[in-house]
């Protein structure tokens, strides 16, 4: 059996496709924007002058490019037909169908159940749509590895981090939480921001718990605290409690040696 493709997989294979004919399109080249995707002939990428195959779906936001990646486990591609070397048909509407129901399950924000946690003063709970504004635009190394390496039977949190230094001044910055292990009694989960200066927060929790660990610490990093992250490298501040058994940062001084440390925690 053909090993599954992996998710960190880089463009450029040496494989080529026909200029017309049916052709089995890599998630790669499928773009996602605010309610629509394109989808490009490999051959003829976006940014080469060719506007790709347009399709209109008020359910689909960027932030689908962070985490397409993650389909390949199960939809290798999609059918399409192309001539002259552009897509001019989509063949198979049901697995674009089913990739956008995924993807759409894996970027949904935190469900805060305000009965099992108390919202912090000043948090802003963000529903759908405003997730859908502070969405992730900047590709990430660590956010593929992390994608490929989530469990499935979790969903991928979208997490809005408000950054203030000082100067107290406030700026957004968007995050993911991956969790990335569980068994009995644990789970594993990693908080990791889209900018690669910043490093991955990782989680110990109580898997009982999980889901008021996950409220605590996106409510954390959407809180008002000045310095959080220095705050909390020095241990002025304690995320314990909350199902929250302890938390370690993987610094991101190197991608492969940022990737061996990761190891541990699996």
């Amino acid at each position: 059996m053909a090993a599954k493709q992996s998710l960190c997989q880089k463009k450029g294979e040496n494989k080529t496709f026909p200029e017309k004919g049916e052709i089995l399109v890599p998630w790669e080249y499928v773009e996602f924007g605010a309610g629509y995707m394109r989808i490009y002939h490999p051959s003829h990428p976006m940014n080469l002058g060719y506007d790709g195959y347009y399709i209109e779906d008020r359910r689909v936001i960027r932030a689908f490019n962070k985490i397409k990646y993650y389909l390949t486990k199960n939809i290798r591609g999609i059918k399409a037909y192309c001539e002259a070397g552009r897509i001019i048909k989509v063949l198979d509407y049901q697995s674009l169908e089913c990739a956008v129901v995924v993807l759409q399950r894996h970027t949904l924000p935190p469900d805060f159940d305000e009965k099992k946690a108390v919202l912090h003063p000043g948090m802003v709970r963000l529903d759908y749509e405003q997730a859908r504004r502070k969405i992730i635009s900047k590709d990430s190394n660590y956010l593929r590895y992390l994608c490929d390496h989530h469990l499935p039977e979790y969903p991928i949190f979208f997490s809005n981090e408000v950054r203030i230094n000082s100067n107290e001044l406030p700026y957004d910055e968007e995050s993911m939480i991956f969790v990335i292990k569980d068994n009995l009694n644990h789970v594993v989960i990693v908080y990791e921001n889209a900018l690669p200066a910043r490093a991955s927060i990782i989680f110990r929790v109580y898997r009982h718990q999980c889901v008021q660990a996950l409220n605590a610490i996106h409510r954390f990093f959407a809180s008002d605290t000045i310095n959080k992250r220095e705050k909390l490298q020095q241990q002025r501040i304690r995320l314990n409690g909350n199902g929250i058994i302890d938390y370690s940062h993987n610094w991101h001084t190197d991608y492969f040696e940022w990737k061996s440390r990761m190891q541990r925690y699996f």
